[in-house]
């Protein structure tokens, strides 16, 4: 399960780390919209290119460790099939026909 773990963190720690690149980078876009100092092609677009780069790696490493993220779990599994209706029927709206 470690081994899971640690391959889920890398993931989103990845699309995190490139959300926020993105996020400043597109701020910095704005601001420089604003100052009448952008245009496309500028080096501003480097930090914005840099972005979907570190995405499109994102995306690899998750393909190439698909095997090893996508494996269930020891205990995923109830051995009481009633475990998952007696704690949903709890919630208000919800009833099981049988």
């Amino acid at each position: 399960m470690a081994a899971i773990e640690r391959g889920l963190e890398d993931v989103y720690g990845n699309l995190f780390g490139t959300s926020a690149i993105y996020m400043l980078s597109s701020l910095t876009i704005n601001v420089a919209i604003d100052k009448h100092t952008y245009y496309t092609g500028s080096l501003y677009d480097l930090s914005l290119l840099s972005s979907f780069l570190w995405l499109a790696l994102a995306g690899v490493l998750a393909y190439q460790n698909q095997d090893r993220l996508d494996a269930p779990l020891e205990n995923s599994f109830d051995t009481d099939g009633d475990a998952n209706r007696k704690r949903i029927s709890g919630l208000p709206g919800w009833r099981w026909q049988r």
